[in-house]
């Protein structure tokens, strides 16, 4: 009974309205077998898969002004065992201590992507994304300028291989003390709640999960430019954060009322968040 108007409100409208139709077409599909064949009686129906990161690759009109889908960017994780990423493994940057694929990434996008609108939301070209992989793959120290590639390619890469990491750098169990609070609830205690959670991570994922926020923090102050704020850069960036494993709508649902928000007020005030270090 939920109206098309409704599903438009919620982050997840694009993949439930899929959804709606696929099981549309499928009934239409289903009373005409029926027709032909009166004997015949079909038993159950399967949901289409979640859309994966393949379906992703290829370039896609800009729509500035839409709201991104939190699933459009998502794959399912067994898919890809064999290539997982070690945290732990990956070579670190001399200057900020983080995977030095992620440094070389997002200096790149810092560089030359904030004028594209979509910035995160466009995919990159299937080949040019899959040469910014194997690039540094092979070095993470590669200078990607010159590959002479476009920043949407280089943001979908980075999104693809923070997926592919051996385990997410958020969990909800992480933040188990905020679950009851609202976002101003946390505000009105200077979140500290949120930064006690960070600081129960490893100094390899506090520093990787710092840079990554200061980084979305910084491209949401250029949304007149690329049309991505804060609230757009959370319905994408959540499922690289946190990789999800969902089998049905109403969990996917569920899962992104709880994280969308939080990862929005992380970016929005990464600075209160992260400038006094918890750990010390």
């Amino acid at each position: 009974n939920t109206s098309i108007e409704e599903l438009e409100e919620r982050p997840t409208a694009n993949w439930i309205r899929r959804q709606l139709q696929y099981f549309a077409q499928s009934r239409r599909d289903k009373n005409e077998f029926k027709t032909r064949s009166p004997a015949a009686t079909v038993t159950s129906v399967s949901s289409p898969p979640l859309p994966s990161f393949k379906a992703t690759m290829t370039a896609t009109p800009p729509n500035p002004y839409g709201n991104a889908s939190p699933l459009a960017s998502l794959e399912n994780s067994h898919h890809h065992a064999h290539n997982r990423l070690s945290l732990n493994r990956c070579i670190q940057s001399t200057e900020s201590g983080v995977p030095l694929f992620i440094e070389k990434c997002i200096q790149f996008i810092e560089e030359y992507g904030l004028a594209i609108e979509g910035l995160y939301r466009v995919s990159g070209f299937k080949n040019q994304v899959e040469l910014v992989i194997n690039k540094l793959t092979e070095d993470p120290s590669y200078d990607l300028r010159l590959l002479h590639v476009p920043a949407s390619a280089v943001a979908t890469a980075l999104k693809d291989m923070m997926r592919k990491l051996d385990e997410p750098l958020l969990s909800l169990e992480l933040f188990d003390e905020c679950q009851n609070l609202t976002i101003d609830q946390l505000r009105e205690q200077n979140f500290m709640l949120l930064r006690k959670a960070f600081s129960r991570t490893s100094e390899l994922k506090y520093r990787t999960i710092k840079f990554i926020f200061k980084h979305l923090h910084f491209v949401s102050q250029h949304a007149a430019s690329t049309h991505m704020d804060s609230s757009n850069l959370a319905v994408l960036w959540w499922p690289n954060l946190f990789q999800p494993q969902f089998r049905d709508l109403r969990t996917a649902e569920q899962t992104c009322q709880k994280t969308k928000p939080l990862i929005q007020a992380i970016i929005d005030n990464y600075s209160i968040i992260f400038s006094l270090d918890e750990r010390k």
